[in-house]
């Protein structure tokens, strides 16, 4: 087993290098998004929270699920910082995480997708969770050769964010896994807290916009739109 894990270790490192994804973000984490079979929800969600603390008590960093509440058709969202890839597969997270084929884990789950993406320090991760219960999720498949553009449009667009007093949102890049390029998380302390939205003028909107580098304020949707192949929109909780 520990000889596997050593080689799917160099494959993974080959390939994040081979797409120059190291540079662009601070941190891994290993990303799960399940739909539970029918019946068997409140089983899935008592096993990933029981898996969230053995990682907890074997050393590693404190990961979150986040529960589907509309949107996108995925029951759960697990997501957990790790330090490196070999850290990972030579330690107990990966014996936690990493799912034998055909084990009854799987009796629980309709449709698994995962990945290791690269994203924010853990600092910045920690401050946009700890506090917050209610979260926006999106997530995006780029058209071909768009995907450094998506990347920076995303970033554009927390700078816009943040320019008219709204949080950022976190960025996370597919470094190996599945189909999504980027995904973003924003945290809020209800559902009634995101949908408050911005309240500022429009010239102040206009304003932020271009210098962030759109062209107008409500060009941002159009832009994003003109890179994308796929989009995934969602609201979720989180799992306590």
């Amino acid at each position: 087993m520990k000889r596997a894990f050593k080689v799917l270790l160099l494959l993974l490192v080959l390939f994040a290098a081979t797409n120059g994804v190291f540079a662009q973000q601070d941190q891994l984490y290993k990303t799960v998004i399940v739909r539970a079979t029918p019946g068997g929800l409140p089983s899935l969600i008592d096993k990933l929270k029981s898996d969230l603390g053995k990682i907890v008590e074997n050393g590693g960093e404190q990961g979150y699920l986040l529960r589907h509440s509309q949107g996108d058709q995925w029951d759960l969202m697990l997501i957990v910082p790790i330090a490196t890839y070999n850290e990972y597969f030579n330690g107990k997270s990966a014996e936690i995480l990493e799912r034998t084929y055909g084990s009854g884990y799987y009796d629980l789950i309709a449709r698994q997708e995962e990945a290791f993406v690269s994203g924010p320090s853990l600092e910045e991760f920690k401050a946009v969770f700890e506090p917050h219960s209610f979260f926006h999720i999106e997530m995006f498949l780029s058209l071909g050769g768009k995907q450094q553009e998506l990347l920076k449009e995303r970033q554009m667009e927390n700078t816009y964010l943040n320019d008219t007093g709204r949080a950022g949102n976190l960025i996370f890049v597919r470094e190996n896994g599945f189909k999504w390029d980027v995904f973003t998380i924003g945290g809020y302390k209800s559902l009634e807290s995101y949908a408050a939205g911005a309240n500022q003028p429009e010239e102040v909107q206009e304003a932020a916009a271009k210098k962030a580098g759109f062209e107008s304020a409500s060009h941002i949707g159009f832009y994003l739109r003109e890179l994308l192949n796929e989009h995934r929109d969602t609201l979720a909780g989180k799992v306590e």
